[in-house]
């Protein structure tokens, strides 16, 4: 866990490199002041009283010294007053006179002087501050009186030092400024001052090393700053991680995401995926699963397109073959089951090492955890997914001895080493009176509920804290987390595929495994038929065969072989059975015939269809599968000119059926043949015929008393009546 503090900061503008400081604000009470700034295009003054502060320019290069005189303008001697330059908080520009990185300073005063300095707050911004008083009074100004003037004259240097910090950070702002001898108020100071600009003409650096990185998960752990890609491997009980990383370049930023599985981790809480570090500073908490983490850190120079990656895999152990969690505090071990059940209660055993005052116990939930917690206490920051709200677990009533008294609620803590970004965490926490004597243990219990719209293991948290702890922040530094495994459940039951005498149930499992349980019935009130089915995955799927046609079911799906628990309903009613309408023949030819059967209800069934000749006792049999309205059959190696029978049914045994009957034509025949057209080498040929059917007739012909014959055919068409051969 990274360190945490339970109170929101107020924040001022960054600079890298300020101190910390308690604030208070300052006022210049009790002084008359007479002060003022004047500039020219080549110098800056300030006045205070009849001294005068005048610098040659606005300006000081990095690396130079600005040569700034102090002057008594008064006609007689009087006390220096104090020097002081500033920095403030409102100047993103500001170049620094306090604090770490200085980038001014006041030179040595001489005569010597003490240099004292601080930050502060005047109103909402935060001024950095230092000063010097040199003692005794100035001489006369001599231009103002005729009397000689003596030591130490009216008039002295105070010199401003620019460093050279090699950042390319364009212009800076500071601000010199006046007060009342021996005046304490860095009001005073800041409403009499005059700005400089403090310029350089470094080039922005492409450095990207890091001149430390380190990790904290669970504990301390040492990283290469120079090695691209590193690992390190954490216990099962480490749920999340920090980086610590500084910048060699003091204006090189850094960003920090995070991935597992391939998919980028949410960092903040707002979906954001990359998060700023500060160079030296803990980062945010990354939420560690089982398996590995990438914390990626990215650094970007001061050139904004330079850039460096660090890639830190953490890899959480997973249970292994542990079934328990323990987490200790002051003396006290806390030993829980490390996976429990929803809708149970679970069983923790806390034991004294030592005699000491039983410690604080509880149970949280943390927001790091996103739609994966499970619910403790109520979260109003980050609300639920299910808006009505709904505690997973508690507290028991049933602890041993009996404890009735929890307490319960949420907070925020920072994450990790960040000031901005936090978690909520919801607990109920409670702990016994008196005190516990080495060895002796009692009884933890938790209540688990069973939400079953909400799908997927859940965890949350066991902790420790010593006796009379009222905080949270020392709970959530000293938890160890619990699996909250949902219970295979039937979430819903539909039917489908549904038909005369049979349908299909689809029941959607929630956490599939072991044997589902199914049982049917006509109505409301009929026996149940039972079956089951192992559910590996969702939904699954029964297939309910020999119903009765036209019926309501009632159909009901359970984990639990005696339906008393976890039970999901529906119902179903069956279509009516299928139907034969009518039978009907047509493009009957002597040896052929289509039959078209009419059908209600088809459902995919068998149509059964036979055909004998009318007075014969073997009948012909055929089916086909029914799928919609009309189904043809088609009939061949017929016999001509006679009538047949049809039978169409459902049933096999034809115990129901709808008949028809149909003719097929005569055979085509020759009624006559006869010769027209004779001449001495030639005739005309016309035989007249009945039924022709498009068939062919043939015709030869041969000399009276010859032997051989000559033969041709034609077809004749079935709207003809005779053929003509020449």
């Amino acid at each position: 866990m990274g360190r945490r503090h339970v109170a929101r900061l107020r924040s001022a503008r960054p600079h890298v490199g300020w101190l910390g400081v308690a604030a208070v604000l300052a006022a210049g009470i009790g002084f008359l002041l007479l002060g003022g700034v004047a500039s020219s295009s080549s110098s800056i003054t300030v006045t205070q009283g009849d001294f005068t502060l005048t610098c040659p320019a606005g300006t000081v290069a990095e690396g130079a010294t600005l040569s700034c005189t102090l002057t008594n303008t008064s006609a007689e001697a009087k006390p220096w007053p104090v020097v002081a330059i500033l920095h403030l908080s409102t100047d993103d520009d500001r170049a620094l006179v306090r604090g770490a990185s200085i980038d001014v300073t006041l030179g040595t005063p001489s005569p010597a002087a003490t240099i004292d300095g601080g930050v502060t707050w005047i109103g909402d911004t935060l001024v950095g501050y230092s000063r010097f008083d040199w003692s005794g009074d100035a001489g006369a100004d001599p231009t103002q009186t005729t009397t000689t003037a003596g030591a130490p004259g009216n008039s002295r240097t105070v010199s401003i030092v620019a460093s050279q910090d090699s950042l390319d950070e364009d212009s800076e702002k500071f601000y010199v400024a006046l007060g009342p001898d021996g005046s304490k108020g860095v009001g005073i100071l800041y409403n009499n001052k005059a700005s400089v600009t403090l310029t350089d003409d470094d080039s922005a650096s492409a450095d990207v090393s890091l001149s430390s990185l380190s990790l904290f998960a669970g504990q301390s752990l040492a990283l290469s700053s120079t090695e691209a890609s590193q690992s390190k491997n954490v216990a099962y009980e480490v749920t999340e991680a920090t980086l610590t990383a500084a910048a060699t370049h003091g204006e090189a930023t850094m960003t920090l995401s995070a991935s597992f599985n391939s998919t980028d981790l949410d960092l903040d809480g707002r979906s954001g995926t990359s998060i700023a570090v500060l160079s030296g500073q803990e980062s945010a908490a990354v939420p560690l699963a089982v398996g590995t983490t990438t914390l990626t850190l990215t650094v970007t120079a001061e050139d904004g397109s330079t850039t460096g990656t660090h890639a830190v895999e953490v890899v959480r152990a997973g249970l292994g073959t542990a079934s328990t969690v323990t987490v200790s505090a002051g003396g006290f071990t806390l030993t829980c089951p490390a996976e429990v059940a929803k809708a149970t209660v679970a069983e923790c055993t806390l034991r004294a090492n030592r005699t000491a005052k039983w410690p604080v116990v509880a149970v949280i939930h943390s927001s790091a955890d996103g739609d994966s917690r499970a619910l403790v206490a109520e979260d109003p920051i980050i609300p639920d997914t299910d808006p009505s709200y709904s505690q997973d677990l508690a507290l028991s009533h049933q602890q041993q001895p009996a404890r009735t008294a929890f307490y319960h609620g949420y907070g925020e803590l920072f994450s990790g080493g960040s000031r901005s970004l936090y978690r909520t965490y919801g607990y109920e926490k409670f702990d016994w009176p008196g005190t516990a004597s080495s060895g002796s243990s009692r009884k933890v219990a938790i209540d688990l509920r069973d939400n079953v719209e909400n799908s997927g293991d859940e965890v949350f948290y066991v902790a420790l804290a010593p006796s009379d702890y009222t905080g949270l922040s020392k709970l959530v530094d000293n938890m160890v987390p619990i699996l909250l495994k949902e219970l295979p459940a039937a979430r819903s039951v539909a039917a489908q595929s549904i038909k005369s005498t049979s349908a299909e149930v689809a029941v959607q499992a929630r956490n599939p495994g072991g044997t589902l349980h199914l049982r049917y019935r006509t109505g409301t009130s009929g026996t149940w038929t039972d079956t089951s089915e192992t559910a590996t995955s969702s939904p699954v799927t029964f297939s309910l065969s020999g119903l009765t046609a036209e019926t309501q079911y009632q159909v009901q799906a359970s984990f639990d072989e005696d339906f008393s628990t976890g039970v999901k309903s529906g119902s179903f009613t069956t279509l009516q059975a299928p139907s034969v309408s009518s039978v009907s023949a047509g493009s009957v030819t002597k040896t052929s015939a289509t039959i078209t059967v009419a059908v209600a209800n088809p459902e995919g069934s068998t149509l059964y269809l036979r055909h004998q000749a009318d007075g014969a006792t073997t009948w012909t049999t055929t089916s086909k599968t029914a799928s919609s309205s009309q189904v043809t059959f088609s009939l061949s190696s017929l016999t001509a000119g006679t009538e047949y029978d049809l039978e169409a049914s459902f049933d096999s045994g034809f115990s129901t059926k709808t008949t028809a009957s149909f003719t097929t034509l005569q055979a085509p025949s020759v009624s006559s043949v006869s010769a027209g057209s004779i001449t001495q080498t030639a005739a005309t040929i016309t035989v007249t015929v009945a039924n022709p059917d498009g068939t062919s007739v043939n015709l030869r012909h041969r000399a009276d008393g010859a032997t051989n014959w000559t033969t041709t055919s034609k077809t004749v068409a079935a709207s003809a009546t005779s053929a003509q051969f020449s």
